[in-house]
């Protein structure tokens, strides 16, 4: 992940799921510090605000099925950890969609 797609992830998770992430601790495990940190995150949700996580799913469009499907095969404790992949990998479309509309600029 390069060092653009890496801000713009930060502005989307701060954006959409109010995630204080650290830019200095961004490193080459990017993706799994972005996610623990997604996974925090998408638990506390689960667990206080649901339609609060519905509705950020849908605004990045996260597939609610698949949303659901986690829930189904992982359960509570460990489909919040697969949420928040499918969460970075669509954001990560997002600012890569981003970067390119920026070239064309």
């Amino acid at each position: 992940m390069d060092q653009q797609t890496r801000d713009d992830m930060i502005v989307l998770l701060e954006e959409h799921f109010a995630c204080k992430v650290q830019p200095d601790a961004l490193s080459a495990d990017s993706f799994l510090y972005m996610q623990q940190i997604l996974t925090d995150r998408i638990l506390r949700l689960v667990q206080h605000d649901w339609d609060k996580l519905m509705s950020s799913l849908y605004r990045i469009d996260v597939n609610e099925d698949l949303v659901q499907r986690a829930f189904k095969e992982y359960g509570v404790a460990r489909a919040p950890e697969h949420i928040a992949a499918m969460i970075i990998k669509r954001l990560m479309k997002k600012a890569q969609s981003r970067q390119e509309w920026r070239k064309k600029q």
